[in-house]
C-alpha cells in the first residue's frame, strides 16, 4: 500500500456483523442510506455474503436432484440386496399384502438400507459441495479483487478513503442500504446497462441484492425491489429519457423465494441459460441463470392549469 493511502484518513467503518446477533441494547430503529464511506466495508462483505447464500441454495437443489436421489437408492439397494428376502407367492394376495410381507421379512435389512443411504448422501453432498464452493468462491473473489467496483461501480477502498471522483460518488447513490439497530441488514445496488440503454431508453440492472438470512421473510426484499423501481424512475426523469425504462434482475433457477417476489412485483422471466463456468452444475444438474425484467412507462406531468 502506498504512503499516500497509509497516511490518508479512512472513514470509520460500520460493521455488518454478519455472523453475530444484532445488539439488543441498540434502539430498534430502521433507517436507510446510500453507499457512504462508512459503509464501504459492510457493503463489500454483504455482497460477498449474498453469493455465499446462493451457494447454500445450490447445495440444497443438488441434494434433492433426481440424479442424486437415484444414486442414493442404487447404493442402498446394492448393500441391502444380498441380505434381502423375497416373499413367496402364497404369502400375499395383492400388492399391499406383498409390500407388507416384504417389509416383515426384511426388518433386519432396513438398518442397512438406512445407513447405506445416509452414507451415500453424505459422500455425494461432500463432493458436490466442493464443486459449488469452487464455483461461487470464484464469484466472491471477483468482488473482493475488484474492491467492489464490479458490483457497485466504485472502488470501495477509495470510497472509504474519500478519494472517489464525482462520477463514482454518483454511482454510490445507486446503492440502497437498510440499517436496523445501527447495523446494515440488507442492500441492493443498481447499475445502468450501457449495452441496452439508448439516448431514449433507460435500462437498469440489479448487480446485487439480498439481506441477512433471518430477515428474508420479513418483506425486506420486496422493499428493495420497490426502491429499485423508484430509483429507476428518478434516473429516467433526471436523464431526460423519452422512451421506455426497464429494470433487469439476474436470478438462479434454484432461488424460488426471490422469483416469487419478482412475480408479485410484475416481473417476468425474459431468458434462461445453463450456468456457465461449471460443467457439473450447468450440464449435469441443469442449474440455470435466469434474467427477469419489468418494463414500465413514465408519464410526465401535464402542463395544463
Amino acid at each position: 500500500m502506498s504512503k499516500e493511502v497509509r497516511n490518508r484518513k479512512v472513514a470509520r467503518q460500520v460493521d455488518a456483523r454478519l455472523h453475530e446477533p444484532l445488539d439488543s441494547e441498540t434502539p430498534a430503529t430502521i433507517q436507510s442510506s446510500e453507499l457512504k464511506p462508512e459503509y464501504a466495508n459492510a457493503a463489500l462483505n454483504m455482497a460477498a455474503d449474498f453469493v455465499k447464500q446462493k451457494e447454500s441454495l445450490a447445495n440444497m437443489a443438488i441434494l434433492g436432484h433426481p440424479l442424486v436421489v437415484a444414486i442414493v437408492w442404487v447404493v442402498a439397494i446394492y448393500f441391502a440386496a444380498p441380505k434381502a428376502k423375497m416373499p413367496f407367492q402364497g404369502d400375499f394376495g395383492n400388492y399391499v399384502s406383498f409390500l407388507w410381507q416384504l417389509f416383515k421379512q426384511n426388518k433386519t435389512v432396513l438398518p442397512t438400507v438406512i445407513i447405506a443411504g445416509c452414507l451415500g448422501t453424505m459422500v455425494i453432498f461432500t463432493l458436490m459441495s466442493r464443486v459449488t464452493e469452487s464455483f461461487f468462491n470464484s464469484l466472491t473473489k471477483e468482488i473482493v479483487n475488484s474492491k467492489g467496483k464490479n458490483v457497485f461501480g466504485v472502488d470501495l477502498n477509495k470510497l472509504a478513503e474519500g478519494k472517489c471522483s464525482q462520477e463514482e460518488l454518483e454511482h454510490a447513490k445507486d446503492t440502497y442500504i437498510v440499517i436496523y439497530r445501527g447495523t446494515p441488514v440488507a442492500l441492493v445496488c443498481l447499475v445502468q446497462n450501457k449495452i441496452l440503454s439508448t439516448k431514449d431508453d433507460l435500462v437498469m440492472s440489479v448487480s446485487t441484492m439480498g439481506s441477512r438470512k433471518v430477515y428474508e421473510k420479513s418483506g425486506i426484499i420486496e422493499d428493495l425491489v420497490d426502491w429499485c423501481m423508484v430509483r429507476t424512475k428518478q434516473k429516467y426523469v433526471k436523464g431526460n429519457y423519452t422512451g421506455k425504462m426497464q429494470l433487469l434482475v439476474d436470478l438462479y433457477s434454484f432461488d424460488p423465494d426471490n422469483k416469487k417476489v419478482l412475480r408479485q412485483k410484475g416481473f417476468t422471466m425474459l431468458k434462461s441459460q445453463k450456468i456457465q463456468g461449471s460443467f457439473i452444475l450447468g450440464k449435469i444438474f441443469g442449474l440455470e441463470k435466469e434474467l427477469w425484467g419489468a418494463q414500465f412507462n413514465y408519464e410526465k406531468p401535464s402542463n395544463r392549469l
